[in-house]
């Protein structure tokens, strides 16, 4: 529970206004007729920036209403600057953020007072009016706010509404605690409520939409969603925003607003896709200032994507037998690999409980899995478990589109004997297939693995190749000599490990690797 504070009773309105005189009087005239006492509220002007006669308008408020406590005060320009000192100099118990072109209904203090908690945000109803007609509408939050009651899971239902300045009745000891960025141009009503949501458990009541407790947004030309496509705004300023919800990833305390504050990055990068959309020649640019900040999380899953279609086979698909969380070094790798690239991926993996698992790197890859497809298998290197996983993929993939690209690296040798197939069903896949070390020996010139000892097998692969591949040949000798031939590009990781692997298969495979070998 939050603790009670000297705090006055009521409610504390704060108010920026900037050259408002053409809309203030509408607010002024919703404040002054309010049903709630008048000793319950005061309202915070604060003037900032270049004036006008907003001044004048609500200090002749203030002489006609001397029964509402209107206060005017100034800060340094900026939005954020106005609302930091209307924390300051509030002193009522709980606190609600106006604009000053919007307005409120006649009961809405009284409503949002009715149902307040030290632990507790109230939301009221909100509705959008148009700035030449003055038709009120629904707004794209209203439907969420018809239940009235406690809201459950409101981090994955209320994203939009807990994330906007106004219509939220927030306790004054917390808003006090907190200051908005001025550094931000905008985002800022983002960057300041995630930082009370990172740090306190909140209960969210929301007001039934019968009883009026209607909160009236203007929408006019110049608002946010609105603004031109620039560089500045669509990028830079986007960047700066995810920032300050990295931040806030570090303090959060549960789990529920950890994915909540992850879901508010796709917001950002979708207007830096609109930008991308119309200037794809800056996507380097772009990719630049996005590792400039060395980001804990961003989603890249969703950069320069069209997100109605994720699901597009033109992106690589990762075959790798293990994968992270499972702790391997082979998993750790590829995982290293598809971070290295920053790319979209699938991945095909098996599920391999039997083994350690790390969730460290997981939640970092995470951010450009689209799809992850894990197989049901135990961890073994014997030839059956190898066709098993083989064959249960293949099953898996064949609901999939073909994918235009395939990566697969060994060790473990599962991987490329699934590439094999897939490419042997798809042989238009472009395939890259790496080896982190010799398949056939180890040290001392012993053997890696048995003899395959399959005759359905090697006598398929044969027909369909025109091959003479014997069963006494070792799983690993087949592995090598079969991935030489089908893929369209070998990784190795040194030149010395190119040339062992040349000379200890026992086919003719050098010009094979010369032309496809990539170090």
């Amino acid at each position: 529970m939050i603790k009670e504070s000297n705090l006055e009773k009521g409610i504390s309105a704060i108010i920026p206004t900037y050259k408002g005189e053409a809309f203030i009087s509408k607010l002024l005239d919703s404040l002054i007729n309010q049903t709630i006492n008048p000793n319950l509220f005061e309202a915070v002007f604060i003037v900032n920036g270049e004036l006008d006669s907003t001044p004048d308008i609500i200090k002749k408020y203030q002489e006609e209403n001397p029964q509402i406590n209107i206060i005017l005060t100034y800060s340094d320009p900026g939005v954020s600057n106005a609302r930091n000192h209307g924390i300051e100099l509030i002193n009522k118990e709980y606190t609600i953020f106006i604009d000053d072109d919007d307005y409120i209904s006649y009961n809405y203090f009284e409503k949002m007072y009715e149902y307040a908690k030290k632990d507790r945000i109230v939301i009221g109803t909100f509705y959008d009016v148009d700035q030449n007609s003055g038709e009120v509408k629904d707004s794209y939050l209203t439907p969420k706010l018809e239940k009235s009651g406690l809201f459950k899971n409101p981090y994955d239902n209320l994203r939009e509404m807990l994330t906007i300045t106004t219509d939220k009745l927030v306790p004054t000891d917390i808003v006090k605690k907190y200051s908005f960025n001025p550094d931000l141009k905008n985002g800022v009503d983002i960057a300041y409520y995630i930082q009370l949501y990172a740090d306190y458990d909140f209960e969210f009541y929301i007001i039934d939409k019968n009883q009026g407790a209607n909160y009236y947004r203007l929408l006019r030309d110049n608002s946010i969603s609105r603004m031109p496509l620039s560089y500045d705004f669509n990028v830079t300023d986007r960047l700066k925003v995810i920032n300050e919800i990295n931040k806030n990833l570090k303090r959060a305390k549960k789990i529920e607003v950890t994915s909540f504050l992850k879901t508010l990055t796709g917001g950002q990068v979708f207007k830096i896709n609109q930008y991308l959309e119309k200037h794809p020649e800056d996507y380097k640019k772009v990719l630049e200032d996005i590792n400039s900040y060395n980001f804990d999380f961003f989603p890249f899953k969703y950069l320069n994507e069209d997100i109605s279609k994720l699901d597009n086979p033109k992106r690589e698909l990762i075959i790798s037998y293990a994968f992270s969380p499972t702790n391997t070094a082979t998993s750790n790798t590829v995982a290293k690999r598809i971070l290295t690239e920053k790319k979209n991926v699938d991945v095909i993996c098996g599920s391999l409980d039997e083994l350690d698992k790390d969730f460290t790197l997981e939640n970092i890859v995470n951010q450009f899995l689209i799809n992850k497809i894990v197989i049901e298998s135990n961890f073994s290197t014997g030839w059956e478990n190898i066709k098993n996983f083989v064959k249960k993929s293949m099953t898996a993939l064949d609901n999939a589109e073909v994918y235009d690209k395939i990566y697969s690296r060994a060790n473990f040798v599962h991987s490329h004997f699934l590439a094999i197939e897939y490419k042997l069903a798809h042989p238009e896949t472009y395939w890259r297939a790496e080896f982190s070390d010799p398949l056939i020996y180890a040290f001392g010139k012993d053997k890696l693995s048995v003899a395959i000892e399959d005759e359905d097998y090697i006598g398929r692969i044969n027909e369909k190749l025109n091959l003479n591949l014997s069963v006494n040949d070792d799983i690993n000798c087949i592995c090598e000599y079969l991935t030489f031939l089908l893929c369209d590009e070998i990784i190795f990781t040194n030149k010395n490990q190119k040339e062992v692997m040349i000379s200890t298969n026992p086919y003719d495979v050098k010009d094979i690797v010369n032309k496809k070998a990539k170090i």
